[in-house]
């Protein structure tokens, strides 16, 4: 009797064991999808935009001209041709892009010369409301009144209002207006910031590593050296920024807010676990390897260069990846050194003032119009299908070099 009670309990523990671990699993799975379905149904919007065909008198280039007037007029003319109602309750002012007036102007310089056409077909922006609305996003109604919406309907069945792919998505910086905003600059600096942080904590700690395993003596020192490097790896981020801000700002001048000095702080974040995993790949490796090549006369150099960095090459590329992967999507650093302006320029060395692609979408989430929450949804997707590459790699590198001993 006592047995088969044993027997049972054992039976149902063993069961609720199995059964909680596949709800963990199945949890993850269902919380994961959702997250990626958030970010992609609200991202994916801001790869296209809508354009206006607008008809305007032919236009030649004047100083003198009142371009806004031109493009208003042209505006008015077509709302009535097209039989749209309530013409004067309808928030024409919304309707295009605040570079409206600046392409008409490109136009008319275009077109100076053209003086056998009364009137010119344009493809203006709409704006950043208008488009919201014709990608029906949730809330952006509100932003128009309902004759103004009326009217953006008829215009698109009409043929009017035309989809395009958004070029300007990749082809612009940062802007105040949401339909201009785009990821060239926070692309840019990323990239410059993330070169920089690989060359930098690569060279440092692989040495750093293979140095702490294979040559450094077993003292006091050396030990709470190890210590220290083991307790950085649980050190949070945002330290890494006052230590940056201090040390690397403050005292030795490097630019605020420059792609370099985030790759010195992002280096200090990245040279633990990069170090820690050099170390378990060196140790991994048999001792057999080590006294085959000592007895063939190979030196300690030689040995390590040749024999034990090559065949724990895998496990340091994926330490390397897997920390360039953490330190890709910090945030609190970067904002401690002041990549958190507002920039609407391109860098164009890594002294140049620089925005990083966490702290981009940082800011466009936390801007009140809808406009900008799409492009932050977008810019996250792009930051995820990065990420995702970065775990691909990372696991392809392992199985290409895995040496089978």
């Amino acid at each position: 009797m006592i047995k088969n009670n044993i027997a049972k309990k054992r039976y149902i523990i063993e069961f609720l064991f199995k059964n909680l671990g596949l709800f963990s699993i199945v949890s993850t799975i269902v919380i994961l999808f959702i997250l990626m379905f958030s970010i992609f149904s609200k991202g994916y919007t801001s790869f296209y935009t809508h354009y206006l065909t607008l008809e305007v008198p032919l236009l030649q280039h004047n100083d003198n001209a009142n371009y806004e007037e031109i493009l208003y007029g042209s505006l008015n003319a077509m709302l009535k041709k097209s039989n749209i109602e309530n013409i004067d309750k309808i928030q024409t002012s919304d309707l295009l892009s605040s570079i409206s007036i600046s392409e008409l102007q490109n136009v008319a310089s275009t077109l100076k010369n053209k003086n056998n056409a009364e009137s010119h077909k344009i493809e203006l922006l709409v704006s950043s409301n208008v488009d919201m609305v014709l990608k029906h996003y949730l809330g952006a109604g509100y932003l128009l009144n309902e004759e103004t919406i009326q009217a953006i309907e008829q215009l698109k069945k009409q043929g009017l209002i035309q989809t395009r792919f958004n070029n300007l998505f990749f082809k612009n910086s940062d802007s105040r207006y949401p339909e201009l905003a785009g990821i060239k600059g926070a692309f840019l600096g990323t990239l410059y910031t993330i070169s920089l942080t690989i060359i930098f904590s690569v060279i440092i700690s692989i040495g750093a590593g293979i140095y702490l395993e294979e040559f450094a003596p077993k003292n006091r020192l050396i030990n709470i050296i190890e210590i220290n490097i083991n307790n950085l790896a649980a050190v949070p981020s945002i330290v890494f920024g006052l230590l940056g801000l201090t040390i690397f700002q403050h005292f030795l001048g490097v630019p605020r807010a420059t792609p370099l000095l985030a790759s010195f702080v992002l280096t200090l974040m990245s040279l633990p676990t990069i170090i820690i995993a050099t170390r378990v790949a060196l140790s991994s490796v048999p001792n057999s390897i080590k006294e085959a090549a000592y007895g063939m006369g190979a030196s300690k150099v030689q040995v390590v260069i040749l024999h034990l960095l090559p065949l724990s090459m895998p496990s340091i590329l994926t330490g390397i990846i897997i920390s360039i992967s953490r330190v890709l999507g910090e945030t609190a650093p970067l904002l401690m050194i002041g990549m958190v302006a507002f920039m609407n320029n391109t860098p164009s060395s890594i002294l140049s003032n620089a925005v990083a692609f966490p702290v981009q979408i940082l800011l466009w989430s936390d801007s009140p119009e809808i406009g900008f929450i799409e492009k932050a949804s977008a810019a996250s997707m792009l930051l995820l299908i990065f990420l995702l590459f970065v775990n691909w790699l990372s696991i392809y590198l392992r199985n290409k070099f895995e040496v089978k001993l």
